[in-house]
């Protein structure tokens, strides 16, 4: 099993060196000193490979951590401090216990087991390599728990847990395994396909996904007399349950003897290659037009006759895709008066005391608003349209490319985008106008002037941050992938600090003040790097 486990593992460096040295060749002046010979080189790959191995490790440490922190300790966090307002002692310790276990047991242990992955690297080792099926899903199996294992320990025991830890990620390495044995159960009385165990449409995975937060954060925060104390005792009894299940459902799953017709029914290349192909088109589905969606009247029209240049393709491209636009503005539309009116209903029928809490949380709401704000922004999706409506085509002309067109579209597309999210930024202050008058303090209108004029302000950031990132990384491919590691860390860097805002406590004038700075700051130096650097990197990868 050992050499399984190294077989495989050296199969993946050998790949991630492969595009480690793909994206180190496009490095300006580095690049060039890189040469094209190595991609033969096996054996100096087998030695570079240890590079994305040591961050593939530090990854894993660092997601996991994540995870502990975004999805147990702050929410645990913010659960003691609601209830400690109203006089309601909760034990952190306590709600965490229980958030672990509600995401990271029977829910993980079934969405997230790696028997039914599929992978290209399974097929490889399974069909080419032909290793045997029995020692590559047991290896694979092990491997998966001892990782994840030794990555939950880390948060753990940061966090205070102390020998309990041991019981914990004892019990969390066997529960894995009664996934894995549900998932081989059901192969040995049914003919579906591992990607269809437990749901057959994405709709089902949402439902399940939301299922689970509700039962984690829902009871949490709805039921603080679970969580007054720590039931050590009974915490050891279930944890305990599920490490004897586990045990058992281990010896089952390690003594199975069909993963030799298992492999055969997970990976093949034909599935393979559909469902990469499916996944592709799923990427561009959401923003790709159909006939259906113009008429004959719009492509006939003259509406735009006075425009000339940049000015008339734009028109023409937002006006024939304005049902893509729309339905990305009505649905955020549609959520902001739905949350809003509930809010309202709510503040007709709560005490002085509860409205005047209210008001003042909503003074204090600017930091949770670039939270809110970004989620509400559509400039991602839409720059997604342009590529795979317009730009796709467009970017194989070189006058396409020059900087005085890139920055005459950047312009014309930045204030249409404005235009665009400014519609559901004017309702969010709208809603906050209301609760303001339902909460009677219309005469302290002024304490939440900040908050909308902050709100209207993240709008127009979020708009250049999205079309400022589509020009200067232009991540999307012919084949409908995202191709740029910097279009997704940089997104993903964001995201994570317009979460972090959640759980900033300050005024909103000075919050405000802040984002106006970083928006004025932001303009000039958006508009010249995209016209210094777009034309090297606005192109078809």
């Amino acid at each position: 099993m050992i050499n399984t486990i190294i077989q495989g593992r050296m199969l993946v460096f050998v790949q991630q060196v492969n595009v480690l040295l793909y994206y180190v060749r496009k490095l300006p002046f580095v690049g060039e000193k890189i040469p094209y010979r190595l991609y033969g080189e096996t054996d100096i790959k087998k030695a570079i490979g240890a590079i994305p191995v040591v961050f593939s490790v530090i990854g894993a440490f660092v997601g996991t951590f994540l995870y502990f922190l975004l999805m147990i300790k702050l929410p645990a966090n913010w659960i003691q401090g609601f209830w400690e307002k109203e006089g309601i002692f909760v034990d952190q310790k306590a709600v965490m216990v229980y958030l672990f276990l509600i995401f990271s047991f029977l829910p993980g242990s079934f969405l997230v087991s790696n028997l039914t992955e599929g992978a290209k690297k399974d097929y490889v080792l399974l069909h080419v390599m032909r290793i045997p099926a029995v020692q590559y899903y047991r290896s694979k199996m092990v491997l998966k728990g001892v990782k994840d294992t030794i990555c939950f320990l880390v948060p753990l025991l940061w966090f205070g847990f102390g020998a309990e830890s041991a019981l914990f990620v004892v019990s969390l390495f066997f529960t894995r395994y009664i996934g894995h044995a549900g998932i081989l159960q059901h192969y040995r009385h049914s003919e579906k396909k591992g990607k269809k165990v437990f749901w057959k449409s994405l709709g089902k995975t949402f439902l399940m996904f939301g299922i689970i937060l509700a039962l984690g954060y829902g009871v949490a925060a709805a039921v603080p007399r679970l969580f007054f104390d720590r039931y050590v005792m009974a915490e050891v009894v279930v944890f305990l349950s599920f490490t004897l299940v586990g045990m058992f459902c281990f010896s089952k799953v390690w003594k199975y003897g069909g993963y030799t017709i298992f492999a055969k029914k997970m990976v093949s290349l034909k599935d393979f290659l559909e469902q990469d192909d499916a996944v592709k088109e799923a990427r561009a589905a959401d923003v790709q037009i159909q006939d259906k969606d113009i008429s004959k009247e719009e492509l006939r029209s003259r509406k735009y006759e006075e425009k000339e240049g940049y000015d008339y393709l734009n028109a023409i491209f937002f006006e024939r895709h304005k049902r893509i636009v729309s339905r990305a503005v009505k649905s955020r539309i549609i959520i902001i008066l739905a949350v809003g009116l509930i809010g309202a209903v709510a503040l007709l029928f709560v005490g002085e005391q509860m409205k005047q809490k209210t008001f003042e949380a909503m003074t204090q709401m600017m930091p949770v608003m670039v939270f809110v704000m970004y989620l509400e922004s559509t400039g991602g999706r839409i720059c997604k349209a342009m590529f795979f409506n317009c730009d796709i085509s467009l970017l194989k002309y070189g006058y396409y490319r020059e900087a005085d067109a890139i920055l005459k579209n950047f312009k014309i597309r930045l204030r249409k985008l404005l235009m665009l999210d400014a519609v559901p930024a004017a309702i969010i202050c709208g809603m906050i106008l209301l609760w303001t008058l339902l909460c009677g303090e219309i005469l302290a209108v002024w304490k939440v002037i900040p908050l909308m004029a902050g709100s209207l302000l993240l709008s127009a950031f979020f708009c250049l941050f999205h079309l400022f990132m589509y020009y200067i990384t232009q991540p999307y491919t012919e084949e409908k992938t995202v191709k740029s590691p910097i279009f997704s860390v940089v997104n993903a860097l964001v995201y994570f600090g317009c979460y972090l805002c959640l759980q900033i406590q300050t005024g909103s004038w000075l919050f405000t003040l802040g984002v106006l700075a970083v928006t004025i700051i932001f303009i000039p130096l958006s508009y010249f790097c995209v016209f210094r650097f777009a034309p090297k990197t606005f192109k078809i990868r």
